[in-house]
């Protein structure tokens, strides 16, 4: 005759471990190695989990301030852009509104003065406008785009990447 196998086992089959005096089993003694590392594994997933989150967090409060003193860089460069041209507008005793023909620009305003000083020889008006790192010259001041496109096509023949933009 066989014997039938227990399916569970029994207080009797299980090793008894002890802690001081009593019999109890402590949590990972009872649970198996593979059990262990899943376990691990998934402590682990969760720390990284959580430390990526608080990263991605502290990162996009970085990115926002440096937009937010970018934007305040630009209001203030802008701000100070129209300053300038508006001085320069002050300058000149007959101001229109509306177009003007871009020459050259250059990266020191001496250079940009050298050659608004050559085309003020030549008899044309001359207006220097600083943008950033660079100085733009332009001539004219036209109220009209085909009062400045005449220009334009006798300022071709010297500066052939001239170009009629707004003031």
């Amino acid at each position: 005759m066989q014997k039938q196998l227990e399916l569970f086992k029994t207080d009797q089959d299980r090793p008894k471990i002890f802690r001081g005096d009593s019999f109890r089993p402590s949590f990972f003694s009872v649970v198996k190695i593979h059990e262990k590392a899943i376990l691990i594994a998934i402590g682990f997933i969760i720390v990284s989990l959580i430390s990526f989150s608080l990263g991605v967090e502290k990162g996009k409060g970085l990115i926002k301030a440096q937009l937010e003193n970018r934007e305040e860089k630009n209001v203030y460069a802008q701000q100070s852009l129209k300053e300038k041209v508006l001085q320069v507008k002050d300058d000149k005793s007959e101001v229109k509104a509306g177009y003007t023909i871009q020459v050259a620009t250059f990266r020191t305003k001496t250079y940009a003065q050298k050659e608004a000083e050559r085309l003020k020889k030549k008899g044309l008006e001359t207006l220097i406008i600083p943008r950033g790192e660079f100085v733009t010259v332009c001539v004219g001041n036209f109220f009209e785009r085909q009062e400045a496109k005449i220009s334009l096509n006798q300022l071709k023949k010297t500066y052939h990447d001239c170009f009629i933009r707004r003031l």
